[in-house]
């Protein structure tokens, strides 16, 4: 196959997706509108903008022109929002507080979010060839009682499997007090003692 042949297949290729996510977006506001049904549309976002885009490459389109297919592309529409939401829920913009626990083989990260959330970072470090996990991420929300960072200030960490923990701050530092059954081993923070390492104590 010739460039233009390429060119050709990839735009091809590249269009199907968007028009079948105009087609069922169309059949689904038919059915709410007509037969009062909820259906779905099926949407199918990055992949239809990104083979368009390797065909205007290919023929030295303008760089503007390279905007166009996700601005038409509904698979966008519908996938951007939420990668705009995780983006900013996992920003340092967002960070309320980090605390990290070091340790061997394991060491565990504790963020604070500003929007009530919360993750529990795992982390092993393993001899070349060891089978294991390497990395275990626990997410949830969490309720702070009393001034954070003070000596008695409790907080309260829901996961998204609603298994709680609570902590406590004495010393300075943030200590785990209770568990709940459930985490298993490898997402246990039983014993564990943090200290806040965004640049206050």
């Amino acid at each position: 196959m010739n460039k233009a042949g390429v060119r050709a297949y990839l735009f091809a290729v590249g269009s199907l997706w968007p028009l079948l996510s105009y087609l069922t977006l169309a059949v689904s506001f038919y059915q709410a509108k007509v037969n009062k049904k909820n259906v779905s549309p099926v949407v199918i976002p990055l992949l239809g903008p990104l083979l368009i885009d390797a065909a205007l490459l290919m023929r030295h389109a303008p760089p503007y022109w390279l905007a166009l297919p996700w601005v038409l592309d509904p698979g966008t529409w519908f996938a951007l929002p939420p990668l705009i939401k995780a983006f900013w829920s996992d920003s340092v913009f967002n960070r309320l507080a980090l605390y990290e626990a070091p340790g061997a083989p394991r060491s565990v990260a504790l963020t604070l979010q500003k929007d009530k959330e919360y993750l529990l970072n795992f982390r092993w470090t393993r001899s070349p060839g060891e089978l294991g996990l390497l990395q275990v991420n626990d997410l949830g929300t969490y309720r702070l009682e009393g001034t954070p960072d003070s000596d008695g200030c409790r907080l309260f960490l829901t996961s998204h499997l609603n298994i709680t923990r609570e902590l406590v701050v004495e010393g300075g530092r943030l200590k785990v007090v209770s568990e709940d059954e459930g985490f298993g081993e490898e997402r246990s923070v039983k014993g564990i003692s943090f200290v806040r390492k965004d640049g206050r104590k």
